[in-house]
């Protein structure tokens, strides 16, 4: 059994988006969306975790729409976000603590890879 605590999942975020932030290839995509209002995305993303974690079910929302409705966005990019997130919770995490919580994130870019294609045929996926 999992067992995170908000002050993790709080720390979680912010390291990890700062990551992001600098990030050649997935900072000028956030940037471009989130110039000016990144303090109420972590917020956002602190509440998802939350959910995803801690059945807090704080967050309401619908990440495969909002995934879609980002031009430009590709499997290319979900990839690198798990790389980043990856070296985010091997560094925050025991190795245990880190697989699990990277294999829910795998199974959520999963699914908003294959929404994103079922919305732009033709766009290959990654593996």
């Amino acid at each position: 059994m999992l067992t995170v605590e908000e002050s993790e999942i709080l720390a979680m975020v912010r390291d990890f988006y700062g990551r992001v932030r600098l990030d050649p290839l997935l900072g000028p995509v956030f940037e471009a969306r989130l110039a000016g209002r990144w303090e109420p995305h972590l917020d956002k993303m602190v509440d998802f975790w939350s959910s995803a974690l801690c059945q807090s079910r704080r967050y309401a929302g619908n990440p495969r729409a909002t995934h879609a409705a980002i031009e430009g966005i590709d499997p290319l990019h979900f990839g690198r976000w798990l790389e980043l997130f990856r070296a985010t919770l091997d560094d925050l995490f025991s190795p245990e603590r880190a697989d699990l919580i990277h294999g829910r994130a795998q199974a959520m870019a999963g699914g908003l890879m294959r929404g994103l294609i079922n919305t732009r045929p033709g766009l290959p996926m990654t593996e």
